[in-house]
This record gives C-alpha cells, structure tokens and sequence, in this order.
C-alpha cells in the first residue's frame, strides 16, 4: 500500500528542485486558509491545479513526474510549513481529492516528496503509519488513504510537496 524511496532523484535534478524553493526570491508562496492555528498560517504554491499547469515551475518537477509514470496529473501543490515551538499535527485529509474518493480508483494515487530534512512527518490513519521528513524521499500511496502532515520544530520551515495523480 505504501512506498517509501530514499535519494528518489539523481542529485542535480534535487537541487534544482532544493533551489528553486530555497534559492529563488522570485518563487510565489500563497496563504492557505487550509490550516489556520492561532496566528498560523500555512502558505502553498500550486504547480497544478484543475488538471491544468498552474505555474511556470511546474517544469522542474518533470523528474518526478517521469519517475512516477504518471498518465495524468490531477493536483501538485507545495506546502511551506513555519517551525513551531511543539509539532502540531493538521488533521486527516485526503489533499482535497474527494473526487477521487468516491470513485474508489486503485490507479489514483497521492505522492509526497519532501524538499527538506526535519523532525516533522506524515502519519497516516492505517496503522498510525509515519514517514518522517527526509530530503529528496518520496512516499507514494492511494489517494483514498487519509494522512496528515505536520509542522517542525528543529529547522525554520518544512517543505512538502503534495502529488495527485493517475
């Protein structure tokens, strides 16, 4: 049900993925209403959105996507988590894709590539599973399995990045 893959890509296509996240001042991060904590915001980049691209970066992603074997994407956003004083969980969610739910597809699947190593996870509600954050590590799973990620409190941010996909 679940696969986990370390060092997922070869290490120049990561840091240019790493780059454009850390390195680019021009890369747009938007707040999401999504997860609001007290005074806490999550902020999000939508790379796809409504089966369609929806920004000019969605390009560098195309190493992953050709490791997934991905006949069709359906959602690709990045997540920017703040560092917090305790970890706090989101709540299970399935990354929007109630769609997929009720059609119970086996082929719809929801990936999370981590930019980031930190102490903050994805745990999932089958067998309280955890993948905990790791750069360049990939998590693939059915993207009727609910999950919910996490904020850090070891590094400044946590960055995710969030594929729905057939």
């Amino acid at each position: 049900m679940f696969k986990v893959i370390d060092n997922l890509l070869d290490k120049i296509y990561f840091e240019q993925i790493y780059n454009m996240f850390y390195h680019n001042k021009n890369f747009p991060w938007f707040p999401s209403n999504v997860l609001d904590y007290k005074d806490y915001k999550q902020f999000v980049h939508f790379f796809y959105k409504n089966y369609k691209p929806n920004s000019i970066y969605n390009e560098v992603l195309e190493p992953i996507y050709s490791i997934l074997k991905i006949k069709a994407l359906i959602k690709v956003k990045a997540n920017h988590l703040w560092k917090t004083d305790k970890i706090i969980e989101h709540g299970f969610h399935t990354d929007g894709a109630e769609h997929i739910i009720k059609n119970d597809n086996p082929d719809w699947k929801t990936a999370i590539f981590y930019i980031n190593t930190n102490n903050g996870y994805t745990k999932f509600n089958v067998d309280n599973k955890i993948v905990k954050s790791k750069a360049n590590r990939l998590v693939t799973f059915p993207a009727n399995v609910k999950h919910t990620g996490t904020t850090c409190t070891d590094k400044n941010e946590r960055i995710v990045l969030n594929i729905n996909y057939y």
